[in-house]
């Protein structure tokens, strides 16, 4: 009797991500993105001190790579150019980080990655490698670092290029999106 009885099949529970998944097949990337909430500042905070520790050690490895490749000693202009100098090689690193971490991995440096967001721009698509070397030329700027100060949640380099960092593990409520 029990063979008779058909079983109801029971739905299967998704998992958040399984979930976030279906909700991300079924939105364009526009609606995917806008529906993110912005970086916190902890988030960029974290985002910058990550990023400036690997293009520290981009720059250290440089530096010994151009030691190397100098076996007459001439590199000794790298440690005396002063302050402009250092501004200018650290300048050069950010202008090859940056295009390489978030233009390549669609809107995300390592920083962005270990935190969980990402570049975009205002109205929500992606950005592209002409945002990211725009982004990159105005995070050179000299106190571009320091425009995060008071209440505003985005720097110079997101407020001139009409971009956002977004939290992906963050969707906006009142969207209706989770």
């Amino acid at each position: 009797m029990s063979s008779d009885i058909k079983r109801k099949k029971q739905p299967k529970t998704l998992t958040a991500m399984e979930f976030d998944d279906l909700l991300d097949d079924n939105l364009s990337t526009e609606s995917r993105y806008a529906a993110l909430a912005d970086a916190s500042k902890g988030k960029r905070f974290w985002n910058y001190l990550i990023d400036q520790t690997c293009m520290m050690v981009i720059g250290f490895l440089a530096g010994i790579a151009i030691a190397l490749a100098d076996p007459y000693g001439n590199e000794t202009w790298l440690l005396n150019s002063g302050a402009i100098g250092n501004y200018l090689f650290g300048a050069f690193i950010a202008l090859v980080y940056y295009p390489l971490t978030e233009g390549l991995l669609g809107g995300k440096s390592i920083g962005k990655l270990l935190t969980g967001t990402r570049a975009v721009r205002q109205d929500g698509t992606k950005v592209d490698m002409q945002d990211v070397f725009l982004r990159t030329l105005s995070r050179v700027v000299p106190f571009e670092a320091w425009s995060f100060l008071g209440s505003k949640d985005r720097g110079w380099h997101d407020e001139w290029t009409k971009t956002k960092v977004v939290d992906e593990k963050h969707r906006h409520q009142s969207k209706g999106v989770y």
